[in-house]
């Protein structure tokens, strides 16, 4: 469904990044709620994995916290709940921040979560 905000290959995080330009801007956009999804694409589940762990995956996490036109953007991160995870997830952020992508296979499609982003 075209109103799906796929996040499953770094290829679907360029394109829904563009379709959020093309409709609102994304100079509009707040904040961006980072989470890893355990519920597939399209399922309204808001079950979410640590970070790089879940349906979206490390090199679409990477193409989101990567991409040019987000970075003077803040990100909450939210993750499932445990201490014990944090700094792991913290952590998992910093790395995808810093190191460029490197070729991977495609992941299935209709296997992720969905950018939440807060409108100005």
């Amino acid at each position: 469904s075209s109103d799906l905000h796929d996040l499953t290959t770094p290829t679907a995080v360029q394109s829904t990044l563009e379709r959020l330009d093309a409709i609102i801007g994304l100079d509009k956009i707040g904040v961006v709620h980072l989470n890893d999804s355990k519920g597939e694409l399209g399922k309204h589940l808001d079950r979410h994995a640590h970070i790089g762990q879940g349906l979206i995956g490390r090199e679409s996490m990477r193409a989101i916290l990567t991409h040019p036109r987000l970075q003077s953007h803040p990100f909450i991160l939210e993750t499932p709940e445990s201490e014990t995870m944090i700094d792991t997830n913290l952590q998992v952020v910093r790395e995808l921040q810093e190191v460029p992508m490197q070729p991977c296979p495609e992941t299935k499609a209709g296997e992720a979560g969905a950018i939440v982003a807060k409108v100005l």
